[in-house]
């Protein structure tokens, strides 16, 4: 492919997520998702669909072997956690803000959108041109490629959990202790996700939900899987609605700085840092998957996590200022990721062909 027309293709790819959360968007707007709809489809997504999604998508592709070849996810988003961190404490010593105002950029910076955006855009490249760039060989295939990534971004998000959990309960210094941290993510889309680690790495469990001759796949597997279906449509179009319902309120141009170092950060310089070196340690992985390499540099991107407004609503502080970085933030996520994952593609090509 040429490259304006890879670029159209990755467009494309991006401007749908840009507009499922549009719709969300007016959709609040409206009045159609008020927020007690908004908080009822929520519970929904969070009690059964995710949990539906993630057991689905990952009991599928798991198996041991893959397991244990999947360290490099670890490794690197221990590194983005703590490039993340560095960077939300030089900002500060940079716009020599408050210690309060660092912890808030480091959350900013370190807290970034793993799920939905990076779901939802390996979902869209299936069925185009540039999923041919992700093909371990000839005998793989789109539908594989693609459950192979969505599996690595949702294995990716669960351990974000365990890794990022212990660090905001140390920074906000208020109720949510580590102890109560570990509580709350004990939650069905974590159960799910255990339950599936357990059922894809034992092959007695894995033969009775997929498989033809599985007893259980025409009946729960089936039900699971139409039900997880429906996960990130409903999640971007929720994304869409707390655009609207958290948008800021006033202009508030001091902090219109802060706002420029975190999208910095999390468009540039997390990126400038994750995506070279994913590229250059690639044979260390002992496992060839460009589908691999290209999740891990997705891990480095992506604008602040939406659910950052909960945390300001916990600690009672800077929620004008999440709304107004969440707002503007995610208004620049199309067009920059799409020149991201350019790159992306083209680095990808290039290892392969080398």
């Amino acid at each position: 492919m040429g490259f304006w027309s890879l670029l159209f293709v990755v467009s494309q790819s991006c401007a749908q997520i840009l507009l499922m959360c549009a719709t969300g968007y007016i959709c609040a707007y409206k009045g159609i998702i008020n927020p007690t709809v908004q908080k009822g489809i929520s519970a929904l997504s969070v009690a059964i669909l995710t949990p539906c999604y993630l057991f689905s998508q990952i009991a599928l592709a798991i198996d041991i072997e893959m397991l244990v070849r999947l360290w490099p996810i670890a490794a690197f988003l221990s590194l983005y956690v703590v490039v993340g961190t560095m960077l939300g404490l030089l900002g500060g010593k940079i716009l020599r803000v408050s210690k309060p105002e660092t912890n808030f950029i480091i959350v900013a910076i370190v807290f970034n959108n793993l799920t939905s955006i990076n779901v939802s855009l390996l979902k869209n490249l299936q069925d185009t041109p540039a999923i041919q760039y992700f093909l371990i060989d000839e005998d793989d295939t789109p539908v594989d490629a693609v459950r192979r990534g969505i599996s690595f971004a949702l294995l990716a998000t669960l351990l974000s959990n365990f890794l990022r959990k212990p660090i905001l309960a140390k920074l906000i210094n208020k109720i949510l202790t580590i102890v109560k941290a570990t509580r709350k993510m004990m939650n069905p889309p974590l159960y799910a996700a255990i339950g599936a680690l357990i059922v894809g790495t034992i092959p007695t469990l894995k033969s009775q939900f997929f498989g033809s001759n599985a007893i259980l796949y025409p009946t729960v597997t089936t039900t699971m899987i139409n039900l997880g279906n429906l996960m990130i449509p409903v999640t971007l179009l929720l994304l869409g609605t707390q655009l609207y319902n958290n948008q800021p309120t006033r202009k508030n141009s001091e902090f219109f700085p802060t706002i420029g170092w975190v999208a910095l950060s999390r468009f540039l310089l997390v990126p400038l840092l994750g995506i070279p070196l994913v590229y250059f340690t690639r044979s260390w992985y002992n496992y060839y998957d460009p589908m691999l390499w290209f999740v891990l540099m997705l891990l480095s991107t992506n604008p602040t996590a939406i659910n950052c407004v909960n945390i300001t609503h916990l600690t009672g502080t800077f929620e004008e200022e999440m709304s107004t970085l969440l707002f503007y933030t995610y208004l620049i996520t199309a067009p920059i990721l799409s020149f991201m994952v350019m790159l992306m593609i083209v680095l990808i090509e290039n290892a392969k062909l080398s």
